[in-house]
């Protein structure tokens, strides 16, 4: 992937340095507990893993994003993962000084998720951005993932841009990093194909609208390998067809209206 994004002058986005909720090694726990000190240990971990990330990627690597989903999954607090646990909330600041001494070139976000409705976490986001810059910490932006999930209301786009436009006036870059909608939430409709470039349309509008906002990112490409369709519990509303291009790699009216 890295090979074929510097051949072809393709944006490479490194995703992710630090995230406590899934995919942590298995005996992470354990080596950080056993340690004598559990917190230098885990320091040492992390600095040896983004160490080996940025040296083997960081040339072609434009954007990474350093630490993902810092918030509690629905609250304003930290997630209570091990990083949280082990070193508190300044991991967070911690991370984004490491990648910087690491990858001085590369733009450096912090990324989360369930944002697309105004509220605490919304606004604990832009406290926690607030605070960061206001530190001096190295974070150039932020990137907010817009899943419109299956079984959840359907959020107006134009609250999305109120966030996008938050962010932006705390002199961050904003990116939409992992857009996709369920087909699902369009399946009473005449067209569904059509609601959901409609949608999205009106999603990539929102964003745009503000000078903050630099890129979109789509959380797959293809329909037939979206993630929604093999994890639970939104594989229960499968085909989700979330993204711009079907399982025959053709665009879809949500190409277009994008």
């Amino acid at each position: 992937i890295a090979d074929f994004a510097s051949a072809n002058g393709l944006r490479l986005r490194g995703h992710t340095l630090v995230w406590g909720r899934f995919q942590l090694p298995q005996d992470l726990e354990a080596q950080v507990a056993a340690a004598a000190d559990p917190a230098a240990r885990l320091r040492a971990l992390v600095h040896e893993h983004v160490q080996t990330m940025i040296g083997r990627y960081g040339e072609r690597v434009a954007v990474w994003d350093v630490v993902n989903e810092p918030l509690d999954v629905f609250t304003g607090a930290y997630d209570a993962n091990l990083f949280y646990r082990t070193l508190g909330p300044g991991y967070v600041a911690e991370a984004f000084v490491l990648a910087r001494a690491l990858a001085p070139e590369a733009r450096l976000f912090l990324n989360e998720f369930f944002l697309t409705l105004p509220g605490e976490k919304a606004d604990a986001l832009v406290a926690l951005v607030r605070d960061l810059r206001a530190a001096g910490v190295p974070i150039d932006g932020v990137g907010i993932q817009a899943h419109f999930f299956p079984g959840l209301p359907l959020v107006d786009p134009a609250a999305l841009g109120t966030l996008v436009h938050a962010l932006g006036d705390l002199g961050v870059a904003v990116e939409l990093t992992e857009v996709d909608v369920s087909l699902w939430h369009f399946r009473d409709d005449a067209d569904p194909l059509a609601r959901q470039a409609e949608f999205l349309g009106r999603v990539a509008t929102a964003c745009f609208a503000v000078p903050a906002c630099g890129a979109i990112t789509f959380w797959g490409l293809v329909d037939s390998e979206t993630w929604l369709d093999t994890f639970a519990p939104f594989d229960a509303f499968r085909p989700n067809a979330p993204v711009l291009f079907d399982g025959a790699l053709a665009p879809k009216p949500a190409y277009f209206a994008v």
